[in-house]
């Protein structure tokens, strides 16, 4: 917890273009509300399906291919 919160205050200081990978939660929409966000949808391991979220900084636009 305390790692996420001072990873959300420094990423826009020290990193001002990131992607951050973060698994899906509601606190974690809450702390990034406001930033661009995908939920990706892949599985891993025959049928453990993926619960991450990935956040954009602002000036990130997301490029997903076209279905």
């Amino acid at each position: 917890e305390i790692y996420t919160l001072s990873l959300h205050d420094a990423l826009p200081i020290y990193r001002p273009r990131w992607i951050m990978s973060q698994s899906d939660s509601e606190k974690a929409r809450a702390l990034y509300a406001g930033f661009k966000m995908i939920e990706p949808k892949w599985a891993y391991g025959g049928d453990h399906e993926c619960k991450e979220l990935l956040i954009f900084s602002r000036d990130l636009e997301p490029r997903l291919p076209q279905a």
